[in-house]
């Protein structure tokens, strides 16, 4: 974990929801959600990792990985 906190590190971490919200990385530019969402406010939160430490102008990337029997729920938590 310690290297996940130098700027220029370029890592990839996975982790549950749990062990996500008590992690403090401050450089994070990308998630992938590979477990889609079952509440919005889970969703911001993993999406809002991208903007975290990036700066006043960040801009950060978030994927979703949708099965076919997930999708119309995964639309409603993105309206």
């Amino acid at each position: 974990l310690e290297s996940l906190r130098k700027p220029k590190s370029r890592s990839i971490v996975v982790a549950s929801d749990v062990a996500a919200r008590g992690l403090d990385i401050p450089s994070v530019a990308t998630v992938i959600h590979y477990d889609c969402a079952r509440a919005v406010d889970t969703f911001i939160h993993r999406a809002g990792r991208t903007a975290r430490g990036m700066g006043e102008k960040a801009v950060g990337t978030s994927i979703s990985l949708v099965a076919p029997a997930e999708e119309r729920e995964h639309q409603k938590i993105c309206q």
